[in-house]
């Protein structure tokens, strides 16, 4: 079950809301099920964030950490429900933010080095590095493994 903050909003009717995961729920429920649309869409809406189970939402989650679901309504406008991580980024932005490429102090006559530092940690993940680019290839490999492995239970094990 989703534990994580985060944010929710229904254009022209719910302004972006941040909260634990039931309790932005919650709020979002709220809001949807007082929309004019067909049973079908209620059902659906109902099924993935009114049922106090956050099962369906993290299926749908996997991958860029944001669902979107547009809503015919049945004056025949369109609501977008949009559900996204507290932050609203993806597990590849939430990477690129957190390894840093560092120059690692040489000594004279020694080669060049760098590392990847993580800034939540503050520890080199990554040391003897040769170049800098070499360093951002690091990172990047990072990033692709998270685009693989996202998802709620990803995240917490890159905490």
């Amino acid at each position: 079950m989703l534990t994580d903050e985060l944010t929710v909003s229904v254009d022209g009717h719910l302004k972006p809301t941040s909260a634990p995961a039931l309790q932005a729920l919650d709020v979002l429920w709220q809001t949807v099920r007082e929309l004019p649309m067909d049973s079908l869409q209620m059902w659906a809406m109902k099924r993935l964030v009114g049922s106090r189970s956050t099962d369906e939402l993290e299926r749908r989650m996997n991958g860029d950490e944001v669902v979107d679901v547009t809503i015919s309504l049945t004056d025949g406008s369109l609501a977008i429900v949009r559900v996204t991580y507290g932050d609203g980024l993806t597990c590849r932005q939430r990477v690129a933010v957190r390894y840093v490429p560092k120059a690692v102090k040489r000594e004279r006559g020694r080669p060049e080095r760098w590392a990847v530092t993580d800034r939540v940690s503050r520890v080199v993940v990554a040391d003897w590095l040769l170049s800098e680019s070499e360093a951002r290839e690091w990172i990047r490999r990072k990033m692709q493994t998270a685009t693989y492995q996202s998802g709620p239970a990803a995240r917490r094990a890159a905490e």
